[in-house]
């Protein structure tokens, strides 16, 4: 997995001040105010979807889990809490569901699980329920552990195929018309997140150098800096920036996933 963050330095002669990140919006993506986006996905092209989720460290009576929700519409929604996970009620939709606690009458697994889920439902005896539910870890039934693990949701057009992968081993695949099913015909769906990285464009005078940029990633193998001119080691997440003139910046960062 790559995962690439832009920093543009900007080489002053007089002055010098910092600035919040001022993004550029793709397609149908826009901001929802203070650190909330929402973006669009399209179904009709190739996507995925990395992050990284911890689950916390209280095994016993954690509760209850995540979703990832995918619907047809932009609207700010919340469905029923508790063995709802925060997804029950939100028609046309699909959602990747993180289960770690066990709801017998839902068709619950013992072992924190897995389920690809439609149509604001989280039983999974019911139709609705796509695929799953299966243990998120093959090796162990708790993912409480405290840990960051890396979740990848990938999505391929031609065949109509969904693939979860935790912790780079693929847990679900469902194929099917997911656009027509699911979303009423809508083929960009939306996705709300919160931006977490907080990378800033800087202006500097001649001489300076600029040591606050920080992009370490939970779980990256390595970093490269592009291009090399003004950075101190292209290989760190933290290098110390010194150019001469107007400079964009990025970085790939390599997890163990490759």
């Amino acid at each position: 997995m790559k995962n690439y963050l832009f920093l543009c330095v900007v080489f002053l002669c007089l002055t010098k001040a910092f600035a919040q990140l001022d993004p550029n919006f793709l397609g149908n993506a826009y901001s929802g105010g203070g650190d909330c986006y929402v973006i669009a996905i399209d179904f009709t092209a190739d996507f995925e979807i990395i992050f990284d989720a911890n689950f916390g460290a209280n095994d016993d009576d954690g509760a209850d889990g995540i979703t990832l929700v995918m619907k047809y519409n932009p609207t700010y929604e919340v469905g029923q809490q508790g063995n709802g996970l925060g997804y029950a009620g939100i028609m046309s939709s699909i959602a990747v569901e993180f289960d770690t606690y066990q709801n017998s009458e839902r068709g619950d697994l013992a072992s924190d699980h897995i389920a690809l889920i439609s149509n604001g439902s989280t039983f999974h005896s019911a139709a609705s329920n796509l695929a799953g539910p299966v243990s998120a870890l093959s090796t162990n039934p708790n993912i409480e552990d405290d840990q960051f693990h890396e979740i990848k949701i990938a999505w391929v057009a031609a065949s109509q195929t969904l693939t979860v992968l935790f912790d780079c081993e693929e847990r679900i695949t469902y194929t099917g018309d997911l656009v027509n099913t699911a979303f009423n015909g809508a083929s960009q769906i939306y996705l709300s997140f919160a931006d977490t990285q907080d990378v800033l464009d800087a202006e500097i005078c001649s001489g300076d150098v600029i040591d606050t940029i920080d992009v370490t990633y939970n779980g990256a193998v390595s970093y490269l800096w592009s291009p090399s001119e003004g950075v101190s080691d292209v290989f760190l997440p933290d290098p110390e920036f010194s150019p001469t003139v107007d400079t964009v910046y990025s970085v790939d960062i390599i997890d163990s996933c490759c």
